[in-house]
C-alpha cells in the first residue's frame, strides 16, 4: 500500500498539468510587439479545460482587444484572427495561433476648416497641435478638435462648435480631416447688470463696475469672465458671484452680462471652547456663524492648539448702519488657567471684550479695525488653605489694517496691528503700560513658491509685575519654534545696594522676526522652510540685535495640509532650543 509520501510526486504532476498554460504562436507581432499582444490576449491558464462556448467568447474578445489597440495607434487596417488546436492531450494544453496583420501606419492628410455651408469662411487657428504628415491616432485627432474649439471660444465666439469628418485614403495611407466650424454669435459686450442677493447691500455698485475689464462694443472672451470672477472672489465682502450671459437689452445681437452677488454683511454669532489637560495638550476651537441677520449666512471653524488654559467664549456681531460697512462685535470669555505664570500657580479670569470693525472696499479689499478689551482677573495662590489674593485687570486698545487676499491662508498682501495696553492690580496703585505692534507680509515668487514674513516688537513704558510681563513671553508654535510656549522671557540684572542684592525693575522689551518659504504640493499639501529669530531683554540691558550668538533662533522645515477652514501644521526645528516638533492647526505667519 502506497504511503502519502509516495503519492506527493503524483499530486504535483497532476497540479502542473491542470495549470498548464496555452502555447501562443505569433508569427508577425508587428509594431505592437510580442509582449504587448500577449498581454492584450490575456489567455487564461486553464483555457483547455473551459467549455467550447467560453473559448469562443474569449477568442472574440481577444480579437477585439488587439485590433482596438492597433487602431488607437494609427494602424487603421489592422485585423486579427485567433484559432485554437489541442497540441498535447496528456498535458491538457492548447495551441493558440494568432494571425495578426496591422497594415500600414496612417498619417494626417489635409486638414480643412469649413463653415456650415461648406465654404472656407472661418479663420484658421495659426498654431495647431497637429500638422499634415504627422502620424494619425484617434487621441491626436481629439487634441486637434479641442484645440480648435478652444481657439474660437477664447476669441469671442463663446458658443463655437467644431465637428470633425474623417475621410480615409487607403491608397496613400492618409486621413483627411474636415472640421466644420459653427461660430455662432460673437459676444459683443453691451452692458453689465449687477444685483445683490437679499434686501440690503453695503457696497457701492460703481466700485464693482470699475473692476469689469470689458468696454461696450468690445468682444467678451472667456478669460475676461474668469478674470472678473476671480477678482470678485478675492474681495472682502463677497464670496459668491453668479455670472450669466444673455441677449442685449437694446440690441439682441450683443450680449448683456448679469452678475448676482452674495454679500458678506458685517456681523456674526460665534461660540468658542478650549480645553487642555494637565499634561499639556489640548484643542482651542471656535465655531462662527458669519453675517448674523445678514443676507448670507455661513459657518466657519477656527481651531488652534490650546495653550495652558481652559475657557469658553460667546460673541455676537451686528451691523450698526445699513448701507455702510460698520459693525460692532462683542464677546464674553470665561476662563481658567493653571500653569504658565511666574508668581502664581492658578487663577480664574472673566473678560469682556467689545470690538469695533470698520471695513471698506477699494480696488481689491481691505479692512480697518479698532478694538477695546478689558479683563478682570481673580488670582489664587498655591494651596487650597490660603485665602485668595488681589484682583488684577488689563485693558487693551488696538487698531489694525488688513490688506490680505484671504484671512485664513493668504498668498499676497499685508496686515499690521498695534496695541496700547494698561494693566495692574485693584488693591494697589501699581499699574503698567505697554506698546506692541506686529506686521505680516505675503508675496508669491514664481511657479508654486510663496513667501511669508512677520516682524513684531513691544516694550513696557514703566515697571511691571511678573504676571504683567507674560504679555511679551515668546516661544511656541507661533513665535520662535524650537522653544517651548512661554519659555522666552526677560531676566532683569541683579544689583547690590548697601550690601543687599536686588533685581533691576522689570521693564521688558522684545523684537521678533520670522520668515517662511512655502512650496505648494499636490493633494493640498505644502512644504515649508522657516527661520525664527527673537531677542527679549530688560530696559538698561544692551539689545545686541546683531549678535547672533545670543539670539534665540529656530529654523527647520515643515509640512502643511491645507483645508478650507484651517491648516494642519507640523514643523521640525533644528534651532537652539529643546523643542523639536511644533504642531498646530493654523499657519505660523
Amino acid at each position: 500500500m502506497r504511503t502519502a509520501f509516495q503519492l506527493l510526486p503524483c499530486l504535483a504532476l497532476v497540479a502542473g498539468i491542470a495549470c498548464a498554460k496555452p502555447k501562443i504562436e505569433l508569427p508577425n507581432p508587428g509594431r505592437l510587439g510580442h509582449s504587448r499582444i500577449v498581454d492584450l490576449l490575456a489567455a487564461p491558464a486553464r483555457l483547455a479545460q473551459q467549455p467550447s462556448d467560453s473559448q469562443q467568447t474569449w477568442m472574440e474578445l481577444a480579437d477585439s482587444a488587439v485590433v482596438l489597440a492597433a487602431r488607437s495607434e494609427g494602424n487603421l487596417d489592422a485585423h486579427c484572427s485567433i484559432t485554437m488546436s489541442q497540441i498535447d492531450t496528456a498535458e491538457n494544453r492548447v495551441l493558440v495561433k494568432v494571425d495578426y496583420n496591422e497594415g500600414p501606419q496612417y498619417h494626417f492628410g489635409k486638414i480643412d476648416f469649413l463653415g456650415p455651408d461648406g465654404s472656407q469662411s472661418p479663420p484658421i487657428p495659426p498654431n495647431l497641435p497637429v500638422r499634415s504628415g504627422d502620424p494619425f491616432s484617434p487621441s491626436r485627432n481629439s487634441v486637434l478638435l479641442q484645440a480648435s474649439q478652444s481657439y474660437y471660444r477664447h476669441r469671442g465666439w463663446l458658443d463655437a462648435t467644431v465637428e470633425p469628418d474623417l475621410e480615409l485614403r487607403r491608397d496613400s495611407s492618409r486621413v483627411d480631416v474636415n472640421l466644420t466650424v459653427n461660430l455662432g454669435r460673437v459676444a459683443i459686450f453691451e452692458r453689465l447688470e449687477l444685483s445683490f442677493k437679499g434686501e440690503h447691500h453695503l457696497t457701492n455698485p460703481k466700485i464693482l463696475e470699475d473692476l469689469w475689464p470689458v468696454k461696450p462694443g468690445d468682444t467678451i472672451r472667456n478669460e475676461d469672465l474668469a478674470k472678473y470672477n476671480r477678482m470678485i472672489s478675492q474681495t472682502r465682502l463677497f464670496n459668491m458671484a453668479r455670472l450669466t450671459r444673455g441677449p442685449g437689452r437694446n440690441d439682441s445681437a450683443k450680449t448683456t452680462v448679469s452678475i448676482e452677488l452674495a454679500e458678506k454683511i458685517p456681523g456674526s454669532l460665534d461660540f468658542g471652547l478650549s480645553w487642555e489637560q494637565p499634561f499639556g495638550w489640548g484643542i482651542d476651537g471656535t465655531i462662527r456663524h458669519r453675517n448674523f441677520r445678514g443676507t448670507l449666512n455661513e459657518l466657519s471653524l477656527a481651531v488652534i492648539m490650546a495653550q495652558y488654559r481652559q475657557q469658553a467664549r460667546i460673541g455676537l456681531g451686528k451691523p450698526l448702519l445699513w448701507g455702510t460697512p460698520v459693525s460692532l462685535d462683542m464677546g464674553l470669555t470665561l476662563g481658567k488657567q493653571d500653569t504658565g505664570l511666574a508668581d502664581t500657580t492658578s487663577y480664574r479670569e472673566l473678560s469682556l471684550a467689545p470690538e469695533f470693525t470698520f471695513s471698506f472696499l477699494p480696488s481689491d479689499w481691505s479692512s480697518v479695525s479698532l478694538g477695546l478689551g478689558a479683563q478682570r482677573v481673580t488670582k489664587y495662590p498655591h494651596g487650597n488653605a490660603s485665602p485668595k489674593v488681589q484682583y488684577s485687570f488689563e485693558t487693551d486698545l488696538g487698531g489694525g489694517l488688513d490688506f490680505r487676499n484671504d484671512p485664513i491662508d493668504p498668498i499676497r498682501g499685508w496686515s499690521m496691528r498695534s496695541n496700547l495696553g494698561w494693566g495692574g492690580q485693584f488693591t494697589s496703585d501699581t499699574s503698567y503700560i505697554w506698546l506692541q505692534s506686529i506686521a505680516r507680509v505675503y508675496q508669491p515668487l514664481f511657479w508654486r513658491f510663496k513667501t511669508a514674513f512677520a516682524l513684531e516688537g513691544g516694550r513696557f513704558l514703566n515697571t511691571t509685575t511678573m504676571d504683567g510681563a507674560k504679555v511679551f513671553y515668546l516661544g511656541g508654535s507661533r513665535t520662535v519654534r524650537s522653544y517651548g510656549y512661554g519659555t522666552l522671557k526677560a531676566s532683569p540684572d541683579s544689583i547690590t545696594q548697601n550690601g543687599v542684592a536686588t533685581l533691576e525693575p522689570l521693564r521688558p522689551r522684545y523684537l521678533r522676526g520670522s520668515g517662511e518659504l512655502r512650496f505648494d504640493l499636490p493633494l493640498s499639501l505644502q512644504a515649508v522652510g522657516f527661520l525664527d529669530w527673537a531677542r527679549i531683554w530688560n530696559e538698561g540691558q544692551a539689545p545686541d540685535l546683531t549678535n547672533l550668538d545670543i539670539a534665540k533662533i529656530g529654523y527647520g522645515t515643515g509640512l502643511r495640509f491645507r483645508m478650507t477652514l484651517l491648516s494642519i501644521r507640523l514643523d521640525y526645528s533644528f534651532g537652539r532650543g529643546d523643542e523639536k516638533f511644533a504642531f498646530d492647526f493654523a499657519q505660523a505667519i
